[in-house]
């Protein structure tokens, strides 16, 4: 499922709080893991409060299966 942060300016404001000057991007760990950027895009498209249900095409388009 994707939800939104709950945070206004993100989770990844909350992990460059916790560390410190040591950066955090959220679309770059992504890219590290081998996951299609588009899912963190996703992600801020969710309505607040709303979970979105992934499908098995978007587990695909994700390269999460």
């Amino acid at each position: 499922a994707l939800r939104r942060p709950p945070f206004a300016a993100g989770d990844s404001a909350q992990a460059q709080a916790a560390h410190g000057s040591q950066p955090f991007s959220p679309a770059a760990y992504l890219r590290e893991m081998g996951v299609d950027i588009g899912l963190a895009e996703d992600i801020y498209r969710a309505a607040p409060g709303q979970l979105r249900l992934l499908s098995r095409d978007d587990l695909a388009r994700y390269r999460l299966h």
